[in-house]
């Protein structure tokens, strides 16, 4: 019988302290056809390097704290690599790492986090919480994803609770005298990153900006999305945005304006207005306002936005919101977003209609 094709290798993003020594020793063990590394990054003098030792066909793939800033230079190396990210909330890793005295930069874990995000909005990456490392089952699941057969039963059951830690002191030393490899790499991946950005593989962005900063572009997109679905209901109520009314909202910095870019280009954006919930005291919550993405198939625009959404509502629960109240329109491609709030645990609560009681 001819032997099986091997699986494409995987690459798994994550910030330090994400069960990440845990996951390669997971992925090592239970029978596991081929190894898997762990921060091969910090060992590679070049991205070259960590391509080839990645699709050299003798790993499944590698667990990856530190070279996220070289996604875009070893997708485009190694087509065929799948990506994965864990998330964990970057306090939670400040906090962990602090705790077992490894040093920790606010400014190094956001970037991270930048970079993280922007692996996260490929098409084809997938994307989980370091809790889903808790379910035998998805465990099990991801086991048989990265080596291609089935994983034994007993393996995940029998791992998910153990708790693996690496040695501190060795990898403060190991850092040390790594320096210099893992500087050449930052340099080199940054340098590739840089001659890649934009040409071949699209660059995709989640940012908060201020709406002065977006006017230009979004007002044309604005009306765009005012087109899709609004004029059908009431021609006369035409589109003509109060730009300096928007102005006035932003600086109160209870307007906050969310984008999705690729290459650059605005390509949708979702709005939210935070306050203080006046029928329930003191709770925080957040009204969604406008939310749209372009509608072209080379970016998908729809799965994009859902990505844009799930982005704000991380944000939003950063700075502390409770509670949040999303709506769809009965107008375009949103008119089908009532699953997609009922899978996040939304309850419908009312119905708006348009009545025009002016003059004809």
């Amino acid at each position: 019988m001819p032997a099986l094709p091997l699986p494409q290798p995987v690459v798994i993003f994550a910030l330090p302290r994400s069960r990440t020594a845990w996951l390669r020793d997971f992925l090592c063990g239970g029978g596991a056809p081929r190894l898997m590394l762990h921060d091969l990054a910090v060992q590679a003098d070049s991205v070259d390097d960590f391509v080839a030792v990645l699709g050299s066909g003798k790993v499944a793939g590698t667990v990856e704290t530190g070279a996220m800033r070289a996604w875009r230079t070893i997708r485009k190396r190694l087509p065929e690599v799948r990506f994965l990210v864990v998330r964990r909330h970057p306090d939670d890793v400040e906090r962990s790492m602090a705790a077992c005295g490894l040093p920790s930069n606010h400014d190094e874990i956001a970037e991270r986090v930048g970079w993280l995000d922007e692996i996260a909005a490929q098409y084809g990456t997938t994307s989980i919480d370091v809790s889903r490392l808790d379910d035998p089952a998805y465990c099990g699941r991801l086991w048989t994803w990265c080596h291609g057969v089935p994983c034994l039963p007993s393996w995940p059951l029998s791992q998910v609770q153990v708790n693996v830690q690496i040695d501190i002191p060795e990898r403060l030393r190991l850092l040390v005298e790594w320096n210099r490899t893992i500087e050449a790499m930052k340099a080199d991946a940054d340098s590739a990153d840089a001659r890649l950005r934009g040409v071949s593989l699209p660059f995709v962005q989640f940012k908060l900006e201020p709406w002065p900063d977006v006017e230009a572009e979004a007002v044309p997109r604005g009306e765009a999305h005012f087109n899709e679905v609004e004029h059908l209901v009431e021609p006369r109520r035409p589109y003509r945005l109060d730009c300096e009314a928007m102005r006035a909202r932003d600086a109160t910095g209870a307007q906050l304006f969310f984008t999705a870019r690729v290459d650059g280009e605005l390509v949708g954006y979702c709005m939210w207005t935070t306050m203080s919930d006046v029928e329930s005291a003191g709770l925080p919550v957040a009204y969604q306002g406008p939310w749209f993405a372009v509608d072209r198939n080379d970016l998908r625009g729809l799965r994009l936005g859902l990505k844009l959404f799930d982005r704000t509502l991380e944000h939003l629960r950063e700075r502390g919101i409770q509670c949040v109240f999303p709506h769809h329109r009965l107008q375009g491609r949103g008119a089908d977003l009532d699953a997609f709030f009922r899978r996040k645990g939304a309850k419908e609560i009312q119905r708006e209609y348009c009545l025009w009681i002016g003059e004809d």
